[in-house]
């Protein structure tokens, strides 16, 4: 009889041994958020990377005479010249002393300059929260959302950016 359930036993794990390989997995791969993560003065910040069409560093800005103080000029990229924004001071700072970075927001053709790049950034769903779960800082011009890993770090909502710099062109564009 000992028999009789060591090979009843063992059939069941053969069995579900082949089972296995035929079953979608159980467990699921955690959503994740790509960024990039950045400095504006000593203060960190994050882009959302679907937000971002390009990144590069060291650009040559050229002035234009312009009313709007945070327009810094426009640069070539990719055989197109466009408009380049201070970020700092789109998101409330002082302007930026050494812009060496700019990103190329998506879907309009607008440059953000900005001070530091400190890398890229895969983020579990768990650690970005929403500005309402996210605790309050003292910069939240722009901000929709919070990354929590290391501390908190405001996501930088591009299309709210965007949108005032359109809104303020629409506005001051007459003049």
């Amino acid at each position: 009889m000992n028999g009789d359930s060591s090979e009843g036993r063992a059939a069941a794990l053969r069995e579900a041994f082949d089972l296995s390989f035929s079953r979608a997995p159980v467990g699921r791969a955690a959503a994740s958020e790509n960024l990039l993560a950045i400095r504006i003065g000593t203060d960190r910040y994050a882009l959302r990377l679907a937000s971002v069409a390009g990144l590069f560093a060291g650009k040559s800005i050229s002035w234009v005479p312009t009313p709007v103080p945070e327009l810094l000029g426009i640069a070539g990229f990719r055989g197109t010249v466009q408009p380049v924004y201070d970020l700092a001071m789109l998101l409330g700072h002082p302007k930026a002393v050494s812009p060496r970075w700019i990103v190329m927001a998506a879907p309009e053709a607008v440059g953000l300059a900005f001070e530091g790049f400190d890398g890229f950034v895969s983020a579990t769903a768990e650690s970005v929260v929403t500005r309402a779960r996210g605790a309050a800082t003292a910069r939240q011009l722009h901000v929709n959302a919070f990354l929590e890993s290391g501390g908190t770090c405001p996501i930088v909502d591009v299309a709210s950016v965007l949108a005032r710099i359109i809104r303020k062109a629409a506005r001051d564009g007459g003049n």
